[in-house]
């Protein structure tokens, strides 16, 4: 898993994720967005070249969105997923969040 960070012109955080999003690197990714979300107001999380994915990962960046919108910041998601991923997205029902 490869994490770059940047602010965009309007202050949001960018939180650009690719690579492999699986088990493997769930704690990684965890301990990203806790330290990211606790130290900005607005996350915009970017997932492109995605190798895997998994629910694990997936389940994660939703509990981080959700725990954002609890203690009153916002974050929100663009992606470019393959079609495998975006199949895992749908069969999931979790392709509503990535839209």
């Amino acid at each position: 898993m490869k994490a770059t960070y940047a602010k965009d012109e309007t202050g949001i955080l960018e939180i650009s994720l690719s690579g492999d999003l699986s088990i493997s690197n769930v704690e990684e990714l965890r301990k990203i967005l806790d330290l990211r979300i606790s130290n900005s107001e607005a996350i915009r999380i970017i997932l492109h070249d995605i190798e895997q994915i998994d629910l694990l990962c997936l389940q994660l960046l939703i509990v981080a969105e959700r725990h954002s919108k609890r203690i009153g910041k916002t974050v929100e998601f663009t992606s470019n997923l393959d079609e495998e991923n975006t199949d895992l997205l749908e069969k999931s029902g979790l392709n509503t969040v990535f839209e």
